[in-house]
This record gives C-alpha cells, sequence and structure tokens, in this order.
C-alpha cells in the first residue's frame, strides 16, 4: 500500500446551510417540482442502504408526499369529528360502518349488520311511547283554574321553571342525536366514509354483498336516528303535561326526575341486546375517511351521490359546519313548537297529554289514509301491550268512551292541536313573552352557530385576542400559501434530513479508518459480512482522520451488500473542498 498517495474517504456534506433561517422561512419562494426531483434523486441514490438508515428513509418519503402535494391526514384515516352515544339507535348508525362487532370463538370478530339492530328499535320505541301516552292517558284535561290566587300563580312559575329545567337535561341528547340525523342524512357520507366495502373481493364472495350498498344500508340508520328524535320530542310535550297536572311543587319534582328516565331506556335496551348477543362496546370508535380516490370513484358509481356532488357536503370543505347549522336550525323550530305548546297550555287551562289523547281519537274516526294508517299502528301498539299485560283491556274502546263527544267524551274543537293560526293569536296575546323568548334562542343557538360556521368567531378572537388567545389565519382556500407553507416545512425536513445522512457516513468513515489500521497493522484483511472496504480517492487536499465522534450518531447495522459504497460527491462534513 503507497504511503506516497494521500487516502480519503466519500463523505456528504451538509454544512453548505448549517446557519438556520430562523425568520426567513416564509420569504423563500420554492419549487415544488425541484424539491420532488431532489429527494427523488436522493432517495434512489441511497435505495439500497435504506435498510441502515430508517429514519432517514421514513424522513426522504415523507419529504416526497410533502412535495407532491399529498395530504395524508386529508388522503387516508382522518376522523370525521362525528360523536354519539352509546345507546340502542345509535348502535344502528355506527354498525352502518362497521363499527359494532360480535365476539366469536378465538380471535375472531363479526361485523353486525345495521338491520338487525334496527329490529330492536322498534320495540323500544314502542315501549317509550305506551309509557309516555299511557302517563296522560287517565289525567284530568283541566289543570288549572281561569282565576288563580296568587299562591297558585307562584305554584305555576315554579312549574315552569321545572319545565325549563327538563328541557335543559333533554338538550344535550337531543343535540347529539340531531347531528347524527345530519350525518347519515348527507348523501356524501356514504360515499367519503369508511365502512364494510361491498367492492371488497372477499364481500363479493358472499351472496348478500348488496345488502351493504349504500341504498339498502342507509335507511336503517336513518330511520333509527328519526325514530330518537320523535321520542325525544314526544317525552318532551308529555314532560309538560306531567308537570303542569302534579298537586304540588314536590310531586313536580318527582315526576320531572323520572320523566328522564323513559329517555334513558335506549340506554339500557342497548345494554340488554350486547349483553345476549355478546357484542364489543363502540365507544371508542371513530369515523374515518376513505382515501380521496375512492371517495372520488365512488362518488362517481353512485347513483345519488353524484347528483349532489356539492362541495360545501365534503369533509374538509365545511360539512361538518354546514351540518350543524342545520342541526340547530331544527332545534330552534323544536323549541319554538314547545314555548307555543306552553303558552297554549297557560293560556287555555288544558293539558297538551289532552289534545294529544284527541288527535289519537280523530284518527281512528277520520276518512283520510294517513290518519288511518296512524290510528292502526297505535290499535296494533294498544293490542301487543293489553295482550302482555294480565288484564285484558280494550284501549280503543276507552279511548273512544274519553274521547267521544256522543259517549260523554270531552274532545271538541277547543281541545284542537296546535296549528298557525292559534300560534298567530298567541303571538299577537303574549306578545313580549314570544319576542323575549326567540331573541332568547337566537342568541343562544343560532347566533354562535352563524358567528362559527363562517369563520366571524376566529376572526373576532384574533382582533380581540380574548384571554390572552392568540390565533394564527390558515389558508386553506389559497393554493399558493398552501404551496408556500409546503415548501417551507420541506425545507426544514430537507436540512433535517442532510444532517441524518452526514451523521450516518461519518460514522462510516471512522469503520473505515479502522478497519484499514487494522490492516496496515496486521496485515490486508478481507472485511465481513456487514462491514466496507475502503475507497482511495486522489485528492489535493488531505483530510483529517482525527475528526471526533458526534455524541448524538447511532451505529450502523449491518448490510446485505458488503461491497456498495454510495457515489456521492466527496465532501468534508465541515467544510467543502474542490476534488482534483
Amino acid at each position: 500500500m503507497a504511503h506516497s498517495e494521500e487516502r480519503h474517504y466519500l463523505m456528504v456534506n451538509t454544512s453548505e446551510e448549517d446557519e438556520e433561517d430562523e425568520d426567513g422561512d416564509a420569504e423563500h419562494e420554492v419549487d415544488g417540482d425541484f424539491w420532488t426531483q431532489t429527494m427523488r434523486s436522493v432517495t434512489s441514490q441511497f435505495q439500497k442502504p435504506m435498510t441502515l438508515l430508517p429514519e432517514v428513509s421514513g424522513m426522504a418519503n415523507e419529504l416526497v408526499a410533502l412535495t407532491e402535494g399529498g395530504d395524508r391526514t386529508e388522503e387516508e384515516g382522518s376522523p370525521a369529528d362525528v360523536f354519539f352515544r352509546v345507546d340502542m339507535y345509535d348502535s344502528v348508525l355506527v354498525a352502518a360502518f362497521g363499527g359494532v362487532t360480535m365476539n366469536l370463538d378465538g380471535n375472531d370478530q363479526l361485523h353486525v349488520y345495521p338491520g338487525l339492530l334496527f329490529i330492536f328499535c322498534i320495540p323500544l320505541v314502542a315501549i317509550q311511547f305506551w309509557l309516555t301516552f299511557a302517563v296522560g292517558f287517565g289525567m284530568h284535561p283541566v289543570w288549572k283554574k281561569q282565576d288563580a290566587d296568587e299562591q297558585e300563580q307562584m305554584v305555576i312559575s315554579m312549574k315552569l321553571l321545572l319545565m325549563l329545567v327538563v328541557q335543559l337535561t333533554f338538550f344535550d341528547n337531543l343535540l347529539m342525536t340531531l347531528r347524527c340525523l345530519m350525518f347519515a342524512m348527507n348523501p356524501t357520507t356514504w360515499t367519503d366514509i369508511k365502512r364494510v366495502d361491498p367492492d371488497d373481493p372477499k364481500i363479493q364472495h358472499s351472496l348478500f354483498y348488496w345488502l351493504h350498498w349504500s341504498g339498502f344500508i342507509a335507511p336503517a340508520p336513518i330511520c333509527a336516528l328519526m325514530m330518537k328524535i320523535w321520542i325525544q320530542y314526544w317525552v318532551s310535550v308529555q314532560s309538560c303535561s306531567i308537570i303542569l297536572a302534579s298537586d304540588g311543587i314536590k310531586e313536580a319534582i318527582f315526576d320531572s326526575l323520572a320523566i328522564g328516565f323513559i329517555i334513558e331506556l335506549d340506554v339500557a335496551m342497548w345494554q340488554v341486546v350486547a349483553t345476549v348477543m355478546h357484542l364489543d362496546s363502540f365507544e371508542n370508535f371513530s369515523f374515518e375517511l376513505w382515501p380521496l380516490a375512492r371517495r372520488k370513484m365512488a362518488t362517481r358509481e353512485s347513483m345519488f351521490a353524484h347528483l349532489c356532488d356539492f362541495k360545501i357536503l365534503h369533509r374538509g370543505h365545511g360539512a361538518r359546519r354546514f351540518e350543524n347549522c342545520l342541526t340547530f336550525v331544527v332545534i330552534f323550530l323544536i323549541y319554538s313548537r314547545l314555548l307555543f305548546i306552553c303558552l297554549l297550555a297557560l293560556d287555555s287551562g288544558l293539558l297538551p297529554a289532552a289534545r294529544d289523547v284527541c288527535q289519537q281519537w280523530k284518527r281512528h274516526v277520520s276518512e283520510d289514509w294517513g290518519d288511518k294508517l296512524l290510528g292502526a299502528g297505535f290499535k296494533l301498539i294498544s293490542h301487543v301491550f293489553a295482550s302482555l299485560s294480565f288484564f285484558d283491556v280494550d284501549f280503543t274502546d276507552e279511548l273512544n268512551r274519553m274521547a267521544d263527544p256522543e259517549r260523554g267524551g270531552y274532545c271538541t274543537d277547543e281541545y284542537a292541536e296546535m296549528d298557525f293560526s292559534k300560534a298567530k293569536d298567541l303571538l299577537v296575546k303574549f306578545q313580549r313573552v314570544v319576542i323575549s323568548s326567540m331573541v332568547t334562542f337566537t342568541l343562544l343557538l343560532l347566533l354562535p352557530q352563524l358567528f362559527y360556521s363562517t369563520g366571524a368567531m376566529q376572526k373576532a378572537i384574533e382582533h380581540l385576542d380574548v384571554g390572552g388567545v392568540t390565533t394564527h389565519k390558515t389558508h386553506q382556500d389559497n393554493p399558493a400559501a398552501l404551496a408556500a407553507q409546503s415548501a417551507i416545512l420541506g425545507t426544514k425536513k430537507l436540512k433535517e434530513l442532510k444532517l441524518r445522512v452526514a451523521e450516518q457516513f461519518h460514522e462510516m468513515h471512522h469503520r473505515i479508518l479502522s478497519l484499514e489500521s487494522a490492516g496496515e497493522q496486521g496485515g490486508t484483511q478481507r472485511p465481513r459480512a456487514g462491514e466496507f472496504s475502503p475507497v482511495e480517492v486522489q485528492t489535493n487536499m488531505p483530510f483529517s482522520t482525527a475528526t471526533p465522534r458526534m455524541p448524538h450518531m447511532q451505529p450502523l447495522q449491518p448490510m446485505s451488500s458488503a461491497r456498495w459504497v454510495p457515489e456521492v460527491h466527496p465532501i468534508s462534513a465541515f467544510g467543502v473542498y474542490n476534488h482534483q
């Protein structure tokens, strides 16, 4: 081995830009194609030793994806931010997206079809309806005198306060149910959210793979959530009658607590079904997005979704805010109707439950096909529960006896249900109460959602800096801003990548020097597997072999090819020098 020749080894330099720009990142204009080509050349050049550099490989792949404009969080696995309760009705929605599973032998699991869980919702809604209707069925239709004294007026005011408290306890459940319903009724939900794929080859082997098409699977959760909302509204109306018909404050408090138990029956029903059928809890389930290509393909192939392919209906483009606005609009309408029902009860002295009894009776004697259908449903439910009881009671005959004026019933035109004409009369009579209530509902329900959906709330917080909170502007709708932000992030990642590569090749240099020293002292030795043979490079600048090892460097792992040497420019890790 000639001592007159100077021996040096190939290394990677990262010190061209050792100085980090702390404040100037936003001023650089970076070409995305340049970074893409640069990173592809680096990754292709280091294709073989990537097993040695797992951290460098991951960073390079991430940088290439970034420079190509891919958003991995948007592309696949992003949460849809839809929340639900663990109850019987919501289990149908979660099961439609593969979130309800059944334990089998071993570690096997079976995705439960939502139609199966929907079957259990039918008796549940019948039980909840019948319990509330039976409570108000035997009440006296008149709950107060027209000339009430001061003590009775005080009791009435306390009852109204209890009615408000009951509605506040129902608010969270109603809000979450409406959000789930808007989510299920959004046509892009069934093309963008992950679920059991009917196009999966494993699913297509089944004879019933068509049951997983969105046209067959969507009606079950939508109907289940609509039944849940109807029961919540029905119980809210009946709670007004139960509280108003109470004899005193103490009885009204206990009645208001008992009425909430009917709403919570869906949770108890789910616990029974989950225990009997060995179903797993879905409280940790989250709705996730399909990859972008899969979403676009599903939208094109859907017979209905492509007709409603509006940008605002897709996740990441305002779908959640749009659904949230619709949710609070529906809540505003529900509470407005409840307000007029309570005002009508205060004005007439008649219970809302008495009007519901008269409405059920009119459906039995009406000639309209819609009323006949609803009346037949009520007759079926009453017959089922009468058959389950120990006493054979004909509720249809009892209803006719209480409501039919020809048989001494109380159902007259005065007991007609709430309509627009009655609401108009109440608005004129209780003008101040109605206007103040509507303004309160608007300020509490609608106005915050408009500020939140339009981004006005974020701008207001940014300008006012409330509580010391500092917000940063996001340019989601500006492609140039997104490209500049991605380029700046790519620059930082490239600097970090160069440092990692330099550390690895610096370690490689020291190992080669140690092998050469051992060869000069004990003769030339053939490198073992996982080691490198030195590469002799003629240069006019000597390289110091006494460079200390950096304390944060990690040792190299053995390579599959012992003769490979990366083809890079011979640049020092601590300074640039020319190679002749």
